[in-house]
């Protein structure tokens, strides 16, 4: 088998293994009241695929952090949103994205008002 091919069945194990997180997900709190179903994001599927670190959270979270006034933790979040759309582009165009510890070393210049 080529290194393609070989690289072709690794990405659909992964993208295999999210999806299965998931529905075992929604199986595990069919009984909670008000939960709402998952489905896998197309982004994450991607970057799973690629080997790129995703972020923690949802949209949910941050409809939270907003309504308690964190607006610094918002702009965390999204920069670090912003670093997996970077590190995905990276790999589909085969280059190598920078750690996302010096991408993201700035954050303390971060101002939220």
């Amino acid at each position: 088998m080529t290194p393609q091919g070989i690289h072709s069945l690794v990405s659909r194990g992964k993208t295999l293994e999210t999806q299965m997180e998931t529905v075992a997900n929604n199986l595990a709190n069919v009984d909670t009241i008000g939960y709402k179903q998952d489905q896998p994001a197309f982004k994450q599927v991607l970057a799973r695929a690629l080997g790129v670190e995703t972020k923690s959270g949802s949209g949910k979270r941050v409809a939270e952090m907003w309504q308690s006034g964190r607006g610094k933790e918002i702009a965390e979040y999204c920069l670090q949103d912003c670093y997996v759309t970077y590190a995905c582009y990276s790999k589909m165009t085969f280059r190598e994205p920078l750690p996302s510890e010096r991408v993201l070393a700035k954050k303390d210049l971060i101002e939220v008002t």
